[in-house]
């Protein structure tokens, strides 16, 4: 179900905020351990007050918004008052109840939305995979029952909207957080302007590239979603225009490097499909990207700022943590300040450069994951995972480091490997891309399989 159809059925009194709430409880009773691996915390009680609540504003009138009633998960990096925020960690399990809700959450509050529960997530929010030692791994509903990574960090709230244990999940997104998992699960998943959403009461991994964001079934529900978080006017226009034949510029540098032929072919796909329906696709070279990539290879910011902010906590509690993101939080102890100088410098010039692109061209697109969700026994051992999870995380990564704005649509074919076609443009204009990507979801969905695309 999508934000729209359950809106549409609460306002004309077909279903209740009590119905739906029910709905998503009866499937997260229904799942069993899967459930277990998905939320660290259920928030039954508290949702059925709300949720009755609603209703009852509604009978009267009075509804905050067209939402009111629609169920959601949160990741478990939100405060929320009277619950722990453990960030996926088990170093946490001894902090005090949150005081206050994170602004970012209460405007779905406020908008009579019901929190469902807390999500589980990667530890402290530091892998594309989604994997979680402590609390387990939430499953990927596609192909063989556990068999494949979820993504991440948003694992669990990518699998919740997946097995619709809720309307839709809100995430991080600090190299991919929200558009991994939802590439690897058939979701869409946003990357807003990361300044357009509160990062207060947000337990940080990389205050340079954090950003709050949502995973839902569709692009209508992230750009609702959005709006409500960042307080944008309801489908407002705004500057964005729509046009009639959108031009897109896709690199032909690194983000297909070592792709598999099933995300080769989708995209190569989903590109000839837009260009039979008009849009213009326009291929070239950024050289900023290959610095980019070799500058993250060392850890980037996540890894300089992640340590400085948990490196005391990983040395005193290491053991206590996934070893895992504990050696990549461990990477940044040997980035001195003319390291983080150097990504500074970088970054600017290189967000000078990707802004210039949007001269000529709508947004720039390529697959949002390089390969198909990787099977889990494929991790076992370090060198894998850490090389895969560096994959993985490599294209979307690109787009916090330009302080872009990014979502992720589903491009592959029914009964398929799940696979993503992300679409970016430069920070502040995410209304023009969501309408853009509006627009090509509804192409990519109705799609027939023939000819190639037309390179100018």
């Amino acid at each position: 179900m999508t934000l729209d159809t359950c809106a549409d059925a609460l306002t004309t009194g077909r279903v209740s905020a009590h119905d739906l709430l029910e709905r998503c409880f009866a499937r997260i009773a229904e799942s069993g351990e899967d459930a277990s691996r998905i939320f660290i915390e259920l928030n039954a009680d508290d949702a059925y007050r709300a949720a009755d609540e609603q209703d009852r504003l509604r009978r009267q009138g009075r509804a905050p918004s067209r939402f009111a009633g629609i169920p959601f998960s949160v990741k478990d990096i939100f405060d929320v008052q009277g619950q722990k925020t453990r960030s996926g960690s088990i170093c946490r399990e001894h902090i005090a109840p949150a005081q206050t809700t994170a602004p970012a959450v209460q405007r779905l509050l406020s908008a009579g939305m019901i929190q469902v529960g807390r999500n589980n997530m990667t530890e402290f929010a530091y892998s594309g995979l989604g994997l979680n030692p402590h609390f387990g791994v939430p499953p990927n509903h596609w192909g063989a029952p556990g068999a494949f990574a979820p993504g991440g960090s948003s694992s669990g709230a990518a699998s919740s909207v997946r097995m619709e244990m809720a309307i839709f999940g809100l995430g991080t997104d600090t190299g991919g957080s929200c558009r991994i998992p939802a590439a690897f699960q058939g979701l869409t998943g946003y990357k807003p302007t990361a300044s357009s959403v509160s990062l207060v009461g947000v337990v940080p991994l990389s205050p340079s590239l954090d950003s709050v964001g949502p995973i839902a079934p569709t692009v209508r529900c992230c750009a609702d979603i959005w709006r409500t978080l960042s307080g944008t006017p309801s489908r407002a226009s705004g500057p964005a225009t729509r046009s009639e034949s959108p031009t897109l510029f896709v690199p032909d540098n690194v983000v297909m490097k070592d792709s598999d032929t099933t995300v080769a072919r989708d995209f190569e796909t989903a590109l000839s499909t837009l260009s039979r329906r008009g849009w213009t696709i326009r291929a070239g070279t950024l050289p900023f990207l290959e610095e980019i990539v070799a500058l993250n290879a060392r850890g980037g910011y996540p890894a300089y700022e992640s340590y400085r902010l948990y490196g005391e906590l990983v040395k005193n509690r290491g053991r206590d943590m996934d070893p895992r993101v504990a050696s990549r939080i461990l990477r940044g102890e040997t980035l001195s300040g003319d390291y983080a100088k150097a990504l500074g410098t970088l970054r600017k010039a290189a967000i000078q450069s990707f802004d210039q692109i949007f001269r000529d061209h709508d947004a720039v697109a390529f697959p949002t994951v390089a390969i198909t969700p990787p099977l889990l026994s494929d991790l076992e051992s370090d060198d894998a995972y850490f090389s895969i999870n560096a994959l993985v995380l490599r294209n979307t990564a690109l787009v916090n480091f330009l302080d872009g704005c990014s979502i992720s649509i589903p491009m592959h074919e029914p009964g398929s490997a799940p696979t993503g076609f992300m679409l970016s443009t430069r920070s502040g204009d995410d209304q023009t891309l969501l309408h853009l990507a509006e627009d090509a979801e509804g192409i990519l969905r109705s799609r027939e399989h023939n000819d190639l695309y037309t390179i100018t």
